[in-house]
C-alpha cells in the first residue's frame, strides 16, 4: 500500500521546524527565518498528513524566481519525495510567469538538481563554512 502524499501551500512558521532540523540544526527555529519570508510562497510536502519537507519561492523580477530553503527530512530522502516537492515548486514558479528558477545549492546536492534540469553558474563559494554553488533552471 502506498503512502498518501500531498504538496500544498503553508505559512512560513510551519517551515521553520523542517529548516532547523535539516539545514540549521544549531540554530533556533526563529533564526531559521530568511529576509522577505513573509513575502515568499512556501510549499510543504506531506506524507500521511505529516509535514516532511518544504521549499520557498521569492520573486526577484519579471523573469526570475528564487528557490530558498528546500529541505526534506533525512528519513524521507531517497524515496522520490524531494522530486515531487521540487516539481511542485517548478509548477508554482511557472504559475508566477517566471522564466528562470535561480538558487544557491549546497555542493552536496548538485547531483539532485542537475538530474532535474538545473545547471551550475559560476564558482563554489562559502556560506558559514558550507560550500555552495549558484544554480539555475529554465522554466
Amino acid at each position: 500500500m502506498s503512502a498518501f502524499i500531498t504538496v500544498r501551500s503553508l505559512c512560513v512558521d510551519e517551515c521553520l521546524p523542517i529548516r532547523q532540523r535539516v539545514l540549521w540544526p544549531k540554530h533556533t527555529q526563529e533564526q531559521c527565518r530568511v529576509p522577505d519570508d513573509e513575502h515568499g510562497t512556501h510549499l510543504g510536502l506531506y506524507v500521511e498528513g505529516e509535514l516532511v519537507g518544504c521549499g520557498s519561492l521569492f520573486t526577484l523580477n519579471d523573469q526570475e524566481i528564487r528557490l530558498r530553503k528546500f529541505a526534506v527530512l533525512p528519513e524521507h530522502q531517497g524515496q522520490g519525495l524531494g522530486s515531487r516537492l521540487f516539481n511542485a515548486l517548478i509548477s508554482t514558479a511557472r504559475a508566477h510567469n517566471a522564466t528562470r528558477l535561480v538558487f544557491d545549492a549546497r555542493t552536496s546536492a548538485t547531483d539532485f538538481y542537475q538530474k532535474r534540469g538545473c545547471q551550475t553558474v559560476g564558482d563554489v563559494f562559502d556560506k558559514s563554512g558550507v560550500p555552495f554553488i549558484r544554480m539555475q533552471r529554465p522554466l
